[in-house]
């Protein structure tokens, strides 16, 4: 199995959550500063709850100062990850009214039913955001679910299943959802033996990426990786939005002595 798969399942939530963040502070904004709505601000009072419990810490150290701000991490603590997770789970279930907040409460529980090991009822709740209104409206958070039916279907070993889940993925106007289904279509041929589609598939994920510029860059980073282990002359050169600053002079560089050096053939 390929490295970084583990990885995703791990962290799947924790990656899922950058993106629903966002949609959570622009909730926050509109409940909490403009207060045009009661029951949506205890349900997405409750929502928050779940995320902060999802994100805890996990330990018997207390939290320290940070030296530079002096604010120390106001995050719950809880022993194991299962504790955390359990209270995450217990969080997100409380949420039952206000379409969007149910929405996203519903893709955190499916998340930490992930984490837990819990497949089929992830699979179901994933179902039920996809299905959802919110998904209807909001192509980022239907591709999540999306990712999700997929994952889910992987790790309880319905392979065709996932599949489906990915090409689906694929099939999505965004170039960047496209580049991602491509690259979980072809994590899944590797693992089968299908070294030469994964390769085409890889191939087309990272073409995506750099024709359309995107700022991808562990889509990116894990379909090189991927691509690497099976045929490493087959790498393009990394597209530039993936380098550092720094990585950028140094290729700006390399064209350039390339270019001087044309020159003085040309001229000799």
């Amino acid at each position: 199995t390929h490295a970084v798969t583990s990885w995703v399942r791990k962290n799947f939530t924790f990656v899922q959550w950058a993106l629903v963040a966002l949609l959570v502070g622009g909730i926050g904004y509109q409940v909490f500063v403009h207060h045009r709505d009661k029951v949506m601000g205890r349900t997405t009072d409750a929502l928050v709850v779940g995320v902060d419990q999802e994100l805890s810490r996990v330990g018997d150290q207390p939290s320290e100062d940070d030296p530079r701000t002096g604010i120390s991490d106001p995050r719950p603590v809880h022993k194991t990850h299962e504790e955390r997770l359990a209270a995450a789970e217990a969080e997100y279930r409380k949420v039952r009214e206000g379409e969007t907040v149910r929405g996203l409460a519903r893709l955190g529980l499916a998340g930490v039913l992930f984490d837990r090991g819990k497949y089929k009822e992830a699979l179901a709740e994933y179902r039920s955001v996809k299905d959802g209104p919110l998904a209807q409206s909001d192509s980022d958070v239907k591709a999540r679910a999306i990712e999700g039916i997929g994952l889910s279907q992987e790790a309880a070993g319905d392979l065709d299943g996932a599949k489906k889940a990915f090409n689906e993925l694929t099939n999505q106007d965004s170039a960047q959802l496209s580049a991602l289904g491509l690259y979980h279509q072809a994590r899944l041929e590797k693992q089968q033996g299908a070294s030469d589609k994964a390769k085409e598939h890889l191939k087309q994920a990272l073409k995506k990426i750099a024709d359309g510029k995107l700022q991808q860059i562990y889509v990116e980073q894990v379909a090189r990786e991927l691509l690497a282990s099976i045929d490493p002359s087959a790498l393009p050169p990394p597209s530039p939005q993936s380098l550092t600053s720094e990585q950028r002079g140094q290729v700006q560089q390399i064209e350039k002595l390339k270019e001087e050096r044309l020159k003085r053939q040309e001229a000799a």
